[in-house]
């Protein structure tokens, strides 16, 4: 599907929500939950491009990101992994249990690494 075909979707579909909810008078327009409702449309759509063109591509409230940092402990100069991902409470040692498996020693202290990762796996 190219760009002015899926715009030309979105317009459509965010049309058809605006007529029902004119007769509806569900949601209030220019509200956060009109703009959510709206964001919400557009990302129906999108995965409905994708299923067309059989590709799948995460979008973006599907995906959670994790950063992690290299450190070195003051006292022992071990060297170690810190860091966090969405939905963790907080930032914490990584590495056991395989979770994160790299030669520490193979970088620099202060070396930082930010991952992408999908939420879902691809269909």
């Amino acid at each position: 599907m190219k760009q002015g075909e899926l715009d030309n979707a979105i317009r459509r579909a965010l049309n058809l929500f605006d007529a029902w909810n004119d007769v509806a008078g569900a949601i209030s327009k220019h509200t956060s939950a009109y703009y959510e409702i709206q964001g919400v449309i557009e990302d129906v759509v999108h995965c409905g491009a994708q299923a067309r063109a059989k590709v799948y591509r995460p979008l973006d409230g599907e995906t959670s990101y994790g950063h992690f940092e290299l450190r070195k402990d003051e006292d022992t100069g071990r060297l170690y992994w810190w860091g966090s991902e969405d939905g963790w409470k907080d930032a914490t040692e990584i590495g056991e249990q395989g979770v994160l498996t790299l030669n520490a020693e193979a970088f620099t202290v202060g070396t930082s690494l930010t991952f992408i990762e999908p939420r879902k796996e691809q269909p």
